[in-house]
């Protein structure tokens, strides 16, 4: 009202307007209002930052190369922080292929270009996006640029504010009640914390991807991530750790740090950051960003949602590109075209997360995994992150539906061409999972490595040669893990042998059995064919691996026994009379030896006679 020439106090105010016509009044009091009133949402709400620029004098063929390596389509030339002009991709492309990738940026930029200052309205946006028809608008803060709002960022803001509008005005979703309910007191305080000290510094804290994902969808997930915006995510995590006595383990190369817990708990931050590839497959080039554009680098819209942890806003969801309408209708998204071919083990995750979460692959999603396929886009893949990818499937109870689906969309080819897929291998593959439940419900005590012992059911079909030539390209090499599928072969025999009713007693069974892995045994009995090899290997599994003798050396000693050779002779020998049924208790045992002891003497006074 005072801005209008009236006055008043803060809960009353008038205004007189005088010599105008009231539509004269309304436009006044409109422009007033513009003008006074806080936007809800300013251009540095909505920008993508920080803002990739060219200098005027950068040549097309570099301007092209610039803009396909951050996959963006329009770029502010800047000179001396004044924004000369905006260049597109598509102008510079027909550029270089009429022969000018040497002329600069400055011979072809649109230079009718306007900007806005980062605190300005989305009303004033709004008029140079949509009505002057600008595709890409220059954010200014402090004389230079700091950010871009692209149109296809200013529709979707469109987008939002209609689907509010139509239930009844902008909301924002806040998570802080869910958290409260789901997570335990320890993990609340952490993400309380990070946020507190972020705001000591300037800088935004957010737990982002999985975590977010499974608290909506209800799902157990303390793998907590928290992307730091506005600055270096290293120094936030080495100060956080020092506040909580906590050590801090950095990656500088990746703009990342781990703080670990005396409980072996780990916290992961990372820098906002955006990636680049050189070439499909191969390892990103990291480089520092917004939450956007770290949350727009990821695999699936599913997992590009983050939550503010600052105090103040703690709890408010974020969502850039629609996750939650996703997550609603169960269908699994990549973000954009090109996300196969800039990481290919993404197309092994879609399965993983379609069967575990029980979501449909989308079908432009769906459609670009086998157009990847058809282009061979998966060769130049290395092996260890194929292996990273494979085992977590592998670890998972839908394992032997996501091997099948991978069978269906053409990627079992990834991990070996020779690898196929029927109704039996389905069925194996199953086998060997429920065995794996079964044995560890049964020998808790006990771990075996259960993706091991679905590996060597799924490469069941490969021979020797192939099979170690397939764990070369994946770089297995933890020892243990040579071991047992190094004693495949050897397990194999067994089987057969077995199969032929070749082994007739329970010591010969422990004999062949023994010297086995754990996951080779379960392999087998997977794999055993006729209830009779089933029936030998769980009576190994359940009773005679757990077999031994009563009496130990000392009690032996006792008897008579010399350490030597011969001591270790006497406990196989009790050993294999407990196995065969024949030593049934520790007198019978003590029996076993005064006979061993008798015979053995025999044997020696004959020898002592033969050599006089």
């Amino acid at each position: 009202a005072r801005a209008l020439g009236g006055g008043g106090h803060a809960h009353a105010a008038s205004a007189t307007l005088k010599g105008i016509t009231l539509i004269e009044a309304k436009e006044k009091l409109l422009a007033t209002l513009k003008k006074l009133i806080i936007p809800q949402k300013t251009a540095a709400d909505i920008m993508s930052f920080p803002a990739i620029t060219l200098p005027s004098n950068t040549p097309l063929s570099e301007a092209v190369l610039l803009m396909r390596r951050y996959g963006i389509n329009a770029c502010p030339v800047v000179d001396d922080g004044a924004v000369e002009g905006v260049i597109t991709r598509q102008v510079a492309d027909k550029g270089v292929y009429h022969g000018l990738g040497a002329a600069q940026v400055s011979d072809y930029m649109t230079t009718e270009c306007e900007w806005v200052d980062s605190g300005v309205s989305l009303d004033e946006i709004r008029e140079k996006v949509i009505v002057h028809g600008q595709r890409l608008l220059p954010v200014m803060k402090d004389g230079r640029v700091s950010g871009v709002i692209t149109r296809t960022d200013f529709m979707k803001l469109l987008q939002e504010e209609l689907r509010a509008t139509a239930v009844g005005g902008v909301r924002t979703r806040s998570l802080g009640r869910l958290m409260k309910e789901r997570l335990p007191a320890w993990a609340m305080d952490i993400l309380k914390d990070a946020g507190k000290v972020a705001e000591l510094h300037g800088l935004k804290a957010y737990a982002v991807g999985g975590f977010v994902r499974d608290l909506i969808l209800r799902r157990e997930n303390l793998d907590i991530d928290i992307v730091i915006e506005g600055g270096d995510g290293i120094l936030f995590a080495e100060d956080f750790g020092r506040r909580k006595k906590l050590r801090v383990r950095a990656h500088p190369r990746f703009k990342t740090a781990v703080v670990i817990f005396p409980d072996s708990f780990k916290l992961d931050v990372a820098t906002a950051r955006l990636e680049y590839y050189e070439k499909p497959g191969a390892l990103p080039t990291v480089e520092q960003s917004s939450l956007k554009l770290d949350l727009y680098r990821r695999d699936f819209t599913i997992n590009t949602l983050a939550v503010a942890l600052n105090p103040g806003r703690f709890g408010e969801l974020i969502d850039f590109f629609g996750a939650q309408k996703d997550l609603k209708e169960k269908v699994l998204r990549v973000i954009h075209n090109m996300s196969f071919v800039e990481d290919p083990t993404r197309a092994l995750r879609a399965v993983r997360f379609s069967e575990k979460f029980g979501f449909k692959i989308g079908k432009h999603t769906q459609n670009l995994i086998k157009n990847f396929v058809k282009l061979d886009i998966f060769k130049p893949l290395s092996g260890p992150r194929v292996l990273d990818e494979l085992r977590n499937i592998l670890e998972e109870d839908i394992a032997p539906r996501a091997v099948k689906r991978l069978h269906e969309l053409g990627l079992l080819s990834i991990i070996d061409e020779k690898l196929t897929w029927d109704t039996d291998r389905e069925a194996f593959l199953e086998r060997a999972r429920e065995t794996l439940t079964w044995h560890a419900l049964l020998y808790a005590g006990e771990k075996a490595e259960g993706w091991l012992v679905l590996f060597l059911a799924l490469t069941d079909p490969l021979d020797e040669a192939r099979l170690r030539a397939l764990i070369k390209r994946l770089f297995i090499s933890s020892r243990k893990r040579l071991a047992v599928l190094g004693a495949r072969a050897e397990g194999l025999r067994a089987l057969r042998l077995i199969d032929s009713g070749a082994v007739k007693k329970n010591s010969a069974l422990y004999k062949l059995l023994k010297p086995l892995p754990i996951e080779i045994v379960i392999y087998l009995l997977a794999k055993a064919g006729r209830d009779e090899t089933r029936k030998a290997l769980s009576t190994y599994m359940t009773k005679l691996r757990y077999t031994k003798a009563e009496l130990k050396g000392a009690d032996l000693k006792k008897l008579g026994v010399e350490e030597g050779p011969f001591m270790g002779k006497a406990l196989a020998v009790l050993l294999e009379g407990r196995l065969d049924g024949q030593i049934k208790n520790a007198e019978d045992e003590k029996e076993a030896i005064k006979r061993l002891l008798a015979d053995n003497e025999g044997k020696g006074r004959k020898k002592r006679q033969q050599g006089s």
